[in-house]
């Protein structure tokens, strides 16, 4: 297979349960953790993660078509989130996580332009992003929060 993308890939959404299949103990993501260790996940792990929280998005009203936006810092979990929206044919807009605390309007303006459905971001981030809605400083309209809980490991 070298430099050939196989059949069954015809969308990024179709190629990680190809590879969850053809390769489910190999390591798709490695992330270190605060002990600076590197914590691995296999692609099996992956795409039951993924799976798993596209059915929370769907639940949400997420589906084809729809602009999920993640406010999230860089980490596997941002690459769970950012997978489950292609699993579900949803638009994933990444916004600029660093400027959360200092340039709050930057995020405004994102989710005005990106038509957001839905927010994912950390259980710690959510209050303050729910401050930020009830200030008017995030419009609310449409908008509702997602809290990605702890990856399981099977």
């Amino acid at each position: 297979m070298d430099g050939v993308v196989p059949e069954e890939i015809r969308t990024l959404a179709d190629a990680l349960p190809f590879w969850s299949r053809e390769n489910p103990s190999h390591t798709a993501l490695m992330e270190l953790n605060g002990d600076d260790e590197l914590d691995r996940i296999t692609f099996h792990e992956l795409a039951e993660q993924v799976d798993a929280f596209a059915a929370h998005l769907r639940r949400r009203g997420v589906g084809p078509g729809r602009t999920v936006a993640l406010l999230m810092p860089n980490s596997a979990r941002w690459i769970v989130a950012y997978w489950s929206v292609f699993r579900l044919g949803a638009v994933a807009a990444p916004l600029e996580y660093a400027v959360l605390d200092t340039e709050p309007e930057r995020i405004e303006f994102a989710l005005a332009n990106c038509d957001a459905h839905v927010v994912v971001c950390e259980p710690e981030d959510a209050r303050r992003v729910a401050e930020l809605t009830s200030a008017g400083i995030v419009s609310a309209t449409r908008l509702s929060l997602i809290h990605i809980s702890e990856p399981t490991r099977p």
